[in-house]
């Protein structure tokens, strides 16, 4: 009977609601096109705790629209890339990833976090501040290398009180959720192809 009771009582603790999530952009209506083109998975944004995980679902998920058409960049020794691309590239760079990679499409993944520091988060709710909160942002953009445009950029904020929360990880926690927020929101708004 003990057991039961608290069983019943770790379920509630975990079923309560501490973490948030916020659309930077909920007016994007599009998806992404993954009907053509070879795709690249360049190097993820993402703190050391939390990377390999990161990268290997979001190659996952991508390839489930894209097969075979998709290569982590790690995965090809040929190509002539920086590590790290900035969001909200130029036209040059994306032009000049396109030189370098012979490929037709680029996915690039950041992923940050803060504890209780609100000043690169536009949060609305300036409460959270007060208590010991971790917040994160992960950003999705794929470069269009043959139009040197960004064609897809959307971005999700989370946030977790760790004081209510029941994980151990409240920013490993807080990335995931952003991240499958994103991914969800692609899944349903994007174009697959029909075989």
């Amino acid at each position: 009977m003990r057991n039961i009771f608290l069983f019943i009582f770790f379920l509630s603790l975990c079923s309560c609601n501490t973490t948030h999530y916020f659309t930077e952009n909920s007016s994007r209506t599009s998806g992404i096109d993954f009907s053509k083109g070879k795709w690249l998975l360049g190097d993820i944004e993402a703190d050391a705790e939390i990377k390999e995980e990161i990268t290997k679902v979001s190659l996952n998920d991508f390839s489930e629209h894209l097969k075979n058409r998709i290569t982590y960049y790690l995965d090809n020794k040929s190509l002539l890339i920086p590590q790290k691309i900035n969001l909200k590239p130029n036209r040059t760079t994306i032009l000049d990833l396109k030189k370098g990679t012979n490929y037709d499409f680029y996915i690039n993944i950041k992923c940050e976090d803060e504890r209780n520091d609100l000043t690169n988060f536009n949060v609305i709710d300036h409460a959270y501040y007060k208590k010991q909160m971790t917040f994160a942002r992960v950003t999705i953009e794929v470069y269009d290398l043959n139009k040197g445009e960004i064609t897809y950029s959307q971005s999700i904020i989370g946030s977790i009180d760790e004081f209510s929360s029941v994980t151990f990880k409240p920013k490993h926690k807080v990335i995931m959720g952003c991240y499958k927020k994103l991914i969800n929101q692609i899944n349903k708004k994007s174009i697959k192809i029909t075989n």
